[in-house]
């Protein structure tokens, strides 16, 4: 009876808060929480998890304990961070205070999925034989500027144009991050990349976007990025982060454009 009381009081103050907002992807920290009885955990996430949780920081508080929540929501709606909990004894958790939090969308309601790329049909060139006769004036030109140009040095091998990589098109994505300046179209192009290189790797090529990029933030390899431009986005003291080491595990995965 104590315990239900002393719920209900700790209830009646955290209700008296607002919730702490946040939007999708973004995690959040609600502090100074305090829970009766005995130490709680988040309860264990999937796929299907609308919010994901961390206990940053426990410690006792009489009878009950103190908590920093981290949070981060994966889908848009008002949550009570109190039903994502477990005892780690597993006992029964009794009447506890609601937590309330609210995330919010960053990109138009209404769309549950990122676009598909639309295919360009590349416009006509004329009749057949006025392009055959464009195609081979073309290539004779062609061929006579190589052999003017490369007549001194015919042992010579043709220079090869590095191919262009997943780290080269997530660089300027992290680095406007890094600088505050990504727009919603970059996050979203930033998440499609990293979906291209992990779908097949992982086995999500039959999941939801919002589930796969789930999983990838949750997986020790393939959510190291989304979380260290997490954590440095809302870090209070913001230490430089080395670019060229988030980007090395994609630095030989050649970008093919159609990879997902």
């Amino acid at each position: 009876m104590r315990t239900f009381a002393v719920a209900l009081l700790i209830g009646a103050a955290v209700a008296a808060q607002e919730p702490v907002r946040t939007t999708v992807g973004m995690p959040a920290v609600v502090p100074g929480i305090v829970l009766p009885g005995g130490e709680f955990e988040p309860i264990d996430a999937t796929l299907k998890s609308p919010v994901v949780l961390r206990i940053e920081h426990v410690q006792k508080h009489g009878t009950a304990h103190r908590y920093t929540i981290q949070f981060t929501g994966l889908e848009a709606g008002e949550y009570d961070l109190a039903t994502f909990l477990r005892r780690k004894d597993r006992s029964d958790i009794g009447a506890l205070p609601k937590i309330p939090v609210v995330v919010e969308a960053v990109r138009d309601e209404h769309q549950h999925e990122p676009n598909e790329l639309q295919a360009i049909t590349p416009p006509a060139l004329g009749g057949y034989e006025r392009t055959m006769w464009t195609l081979g004036i073309a290539w004779a030109i062609g061929l006579l500027a190589i052999l003017f140009a490369f007549r001194k040095r015919a042992g010579a091998e043709p220079a090869v144009a590095r191919p262009l990589t997943i780290a080269d098109r997530l660089r300027p994505i992290v680095a406007r991050a890094l600088e505050g300046r990504l727009e919603p179209a970059g996050h979203a192009e930033l998440e499609r990349l990293l979906l291209s290189v992990w779908r097949r790797r992982l086995s999500l090529e039959h999941a939801t976007a919002r589930d796969a990029i789930a999983a990838l933030r949750v997986h020790d390899e393939a959510g190291a990025l989304l979380r260290a431009l997490d954590q440095w986005l809302h870090a209070k003291e913001q230490a430089p982060l080395d670019l060229d080491a988030l980007l090395r595990p994609y630095a030989e995965i050649r970008d093919e454009g159609a990879l997902a």
